[in-house]
């Protein structure tokens, strides 16, 4: 059951926001009339977890050779003075860590132009992050120029075309899908 919710933005690769519950729940309801709704409910969100276990089993076989830069933004949805960026470095490369289980709703998505974005949300607010993995011929003084801004909440990303390339198709390819933009409408297959 792979979540292929799509639009002319992303293709969403797992969610918890947006299950399309009246649709799956009348699909189980045809096959388990016995069921009552909580358990219905419950089987739902069940298997859309094991579906969330699953998709980083696949991606945690596999590594990208190089450093991935999660770039983050974070908004506290009850203080605006509060929101910030952060920068973190995945360094084994390794895709499943791009996902983790530290939220109360999430998605993971590919975008527009084929990167590896998420957002999640919880109690103190919602956080936005996008993945890149850092290029093996990165100017060295430009990695550490723009770890050092990140590190100052200044993270200007004008040049990270230099340093970072997208993972997106990497991530559709250990799936074993494909992403195609046509006429402004992106899909995955």
């Amino acid at each position: 059951m792979m979540n292929k919710t799509t639009n002319a933005n992303r293709i969403t690769l797992w969610t918890s926001i947006d299950l399309m519950l009246p649709c799956i729940k009348a699909k189980i309801r045809s096959e388990l009339s016995s069921f009552t709704e909580n358990k219905v409910t419950a089987l739902v969100y069940a298997a859309n977890f094991k579906h969330f276990e699953e998709i980083t089993y696949k991606l945690s076989k596999v590594s990208v050779g190089q450093p991935i830069i999660a770039v983050a933004s974070f908004t506290d949805t009850f203080n605006e003075e509060n929101n910030s960026n952060a920068v973190k470095a995945i360094d084994s490369g390794n895709l499943g860590e791009c996902f983790d289980m530290d939220f109360d709703l999430a998605e993971w998505y590919i975008d527009e132009n084929g990167d590896l974005c998420s957002y999640n949300i919880d109690r103190e607010g919602a956080g936005f992050y996008i993945f890149f993995a850092l290029k093996k011929d990165a100017p060295l003084s430009l990695v550490q120029r723009f770890f050092k801004e990140a590190e100052n909440g200044d993270c200007e990303l004008d040049y990270i075309n230099e340093i970072a390339e997208s993972i997106g198709d990497k991530v559709l390819d250990a799936l074993g899908m494909k992403f195609s933009c046509s006429d402004g409408e992106c899909n995955g297959k």
